[in-house]
């Protein structure tokens, strides 16, 4: 049978996740450990005790007696051994030349002669920190401190699990209040996102049935119910198309497909909305070679309308978009390029959560249930790609879908 050995960077890796884990490191003192720590000093006759984490390069004090400084180098600290094993590491007698002196801000601390730290140890075995006990004079624990300093010590990690669970109870409060908020919004902007339509198309649906219009007029209201009725379509498909966000990965149906000739006809689609909105929309140009992918159509297709869509909508008259696609290495990309109002940086990662809509839209009252760009990105992101946004460019935005390159053979 083989056996693996593990490596010291990865015991230790692991070791500083299990400290991380915790969430403990840089948090305001709590009584709870800081009595903890007091106890061990009484119970080992010491003036300096303290509850400790050993980080990457540094060890932290949650609680302190007698000791003024909240971390100290970790290369200078005994508690950087005591988490290499299971037992008390006790170091009767410490050299009086200790490293600490060479290290300024400790230069006023008393010179540590005796040292004794138990490991903190969570379930899996891996020592986080250590409660130490230290004095100015040489001396040895007793058994009875040693056994004591131990039970203080388990008292110390039981704590810490009892502050994580209520860290991830109180985590899991607030997610089901955000639940509950995004709940509410998800209502509220779906039934305005619904009713606007369905009112247009029952206005129309009635100058209809009173017979009164011309040829011309009821040419023009059938026009009228047919774009709202397929706004209605879009947004039930969208909507269901978000219910599955979070869910299995979709089945894709992979062929080869030239980017640009994909990026062209999804860009084509918004021509009349660009036109109609005094937008210039600039399509993929056929110069230079095709920039191929092996995906799946019809969720890339509509992954960059979606883009091309927003874009058009958010421009000023006289706006423009561009539409350009690049391969640069092993990465094909379509960039959707606009002069509009941008996406400020603290939005970014907001416009990609599902019903989730930036300021201006708000405020501008632009029509959207705030799906097109999170079902983008878990279109692109379901082919192993990426979506990104830029909009701190000086009043405008560039997004850009980045796809895996895919080389057809020679032949």
């Amino acid at each position: 049978m083989l056996t693996l050995i593990e490596t010291d960077d990865a015991r230790e890796a692991r070791r500083l996740g299990a400290l991380r884990a915790y969430g403990v490191l840089d948090t305001a003192p709590e009584p709870a450990f800081d009595d903890i720590a007091s106890l061990a000093a009484d119970l080992c006759g010491t003036a300096i005790a303290g509850i400790s984490f050993v980080d990457t390069d540094r060890v932290w004090f949650k609680a302190r007696v007698g000791v003024p400084l909240a971390e100290l180098p970790r290369d200078l600290m005994l508690c950087s051994r005591t988490v290499q094993g299971t037992e008390v590491l006790e170091v009767p007698d410490v050299p009086p030349t200790g490293r600490l002196a060479s290290h300024p801000p400790a230069a006023g601390l008393p010179q540590v002669r005796f040292y004794a730290g138990a490991p903190l140890l969570t379930s899996s075995g891996d020592a986080v920190g250590s409660l130490c006990v230290l004095d100015t004079v040489p001396r040895r624990l007793t058994d009875a401190q040693r056994k004591g300093l131990t039970t203080l010590a388990h008292q110390v990690m039981t704590q810490l699990e009892v502050r994580r669970q209520a860290c991830e109870q109180a985590a899991a409060a607030e997610r089901l209040r955000e639940v509950d908020s995004l709940k509410t919004e998800f209502i509220s902007r779906i039934t305005h996102e619904l009713r606007t339509p369905l009112t247009s198309i029952n206005g129309y649906l009635e100058m209809l049935v009173s017979g009164e219009l011309d040829a011309d007029e009821l040419a023009e209201s059938l026009h009228v119910v047919q774009r709202n009725s397929a706004r209605l379509t879009s947004l039930v498909d969208d909507v269901i198309a978000a219910s599955q966000l979070g869910g299995a990965a979709p089945e894709l149906e992979r062929s080869v497909w030239g980017l640009r000739e994909l990026a062209r006809g999804a860009a084509a689609k918004h021509a009349a909305l660009a036109d109609g909105r005094g937008v210039v929309l600039r399509l993929p140009d056929g110069e230079g070679p095709e920039a191929y992918v092996f995906a799946d159509r019809s969720r890339i297709t509509c992954a960059i309308s979606r883009i091309v869509h927003n874009a058009v909508l958010y421009q000023p008259s006289g706006g423009r978009v561009d539409v350009e696609v690049v391969a640069d290495g092993d990465r094909s990309a379509v960039r959707v390029t606009d002069a509009g109002v941008g996406v400020p940086a603290d939005e970014v990662a907001q416009v990609l959560k599902p019903f989730c809509r930036g300021r201006y839209a708000e405020e501008h009252q632009i029509p959207g249930a705030g799906l097109g760009l999170p079902l983008a990105a878990a279109a692109v992101q379901a082919h192993d790609g990426s979506l990104t946004i830029d909009g701190a460019t000086g009043g405008g935005t560039i997004v850009t879908i980045a796809l895996p390159a895919y080389a057809p053979a020679c032949p």
